[in-house]
């Protein structure tokens, strides 16, 4: 989503053929300036500015690898806990779905 305008954004692919005969495919990205009322002056961007400005923004977010095993073994830890809980009642269930499927038969057979 655009930030000044709040619209869409679009990619269009762009072909250019360079002077060794090779081809090459750049992509761009832009806002759709769909909205008349408001003037964007948002620029273009390629797919090359687009993927860095990404890296860098997800650098921020890096964690140790500390960090990183702690999480994990308190993930471990409370799924763990919950496949403890959730398999206690599994008893009751079975018992229950074993009624139920017995009095589905009975009113089957009437």
């Amino acid at each position: 989503m655009c930030q000044t305008c709040r619209f869409n954004i679009t990619a269009y692919p762009k072909v250019k053929e360079l002077a060794s005969g090779r081809v090459a495919e750049y992509v761009y990205y832009t806002c759709t300036k769909k909205n008349r009322k408001i003037v964007c002056k948002e620029q273009q961007v390629s797919d090359i500015e687009l993927e860095q400005d990404i890296e860098a923004r997800m650098r921020e977010y890096e964690i140790t690898e500390y960090d990183g095993n702690e999480c994990r073994s308190w993930l471990e830890r409370h799924y763990n806990d919950y496949i403890k809980k959730h398999d206690q009642h599994r008893p009751q269930w079975m018992r229950d779905k074993q009624k139920a499927q017995k009095a589905l038969e009975i009113l089957d057979e009437k």
